[in-house]
């Protein structure tokens, strides 16, 4: 479907409010995974998806009719988990310390130890880069869906993606790029390093 500069007229908030759920419906699976991309906790990941379903309801009046849903829903998505990762960057959440299950300690210790040399190397990628990185590796999205919900060309995204793994082998402690390799390949298709 081609954008249009129209807006729904009259009658027309509730024709898109059953067009929003059912769509909702078909696109559920995308937002899912791109929200535990971009928030790394299952549980905040399905509260921003909720909550970007109640925002476009609350916001069709702002959606242009013909326009394609999906880029609009990522990028309400995308606008919530910046905004909740802006509110939340220095809070500690007890309760998910304290909900790990026990399993060989030594095997724990090590895979916590690479996940977190991983996310520590992440988050000190530039902004560009970060977002790119964590949604591909952690959130299994495909170029695509980068692309769409980030709103940025195809070939940029390649661009960043490639730097970015670039930049991570680099930040990455010295001995851990075959674990992180071994990690990220076991938890994604994504191999960064060799």
């Amino acid at each position: 479907m081609k954008p249009s500069s129209r807006r729904p007229g009259p009658g027309a908030s509730e024709r898109l409010d059953t067009r929003l759920t059912s769509e909702f419906e078909r696109v559920l699976p995308q937002l899912s995974r791109i929200a535990r991309a971009v928030t790394n906790d299952e549980a905040h990941a399905e509260d921003i998806v909720q909550d970007t379903f109640l925002i476009a309801l609350d916001r069709c009046d702002r959606f242009r009719d013909g326009a394609e849903l999906l880029p609009w829903l990522q990028g309400i998505l995308v606008n919530l988990a910046r905004q909740h990762r802006k509110n939340t960057s220095r809070c500690i959440e007890v309760e998910r310390l304290d909900a790990r299950e026990v399993e060989d300690p030594s095997e724990s210790l090590q895979r916590d130890q690479v996940r977190q040399a991983i996310d520590r190397s992440i988050a000190q990628l530039p902004g560009r880069y970060r977002e790119v990185v964590r949604m591909r590796l952690i959130g299994q999205s495909t170029i695509d869906e980068i692309a769409s919900s980030l709103a940025r060309p195809q070939s940029t995204i390649r661009t960043q993606l490639s730097r970015g793994l670039e930049r991570l082998r680099s930040l990455l402690p010295p001995g851990l790029a075959e674990a992180a390799v071994l990690f990220v390949s076991s938890t994604t298709c994504v191999v960064f390093g060799s």
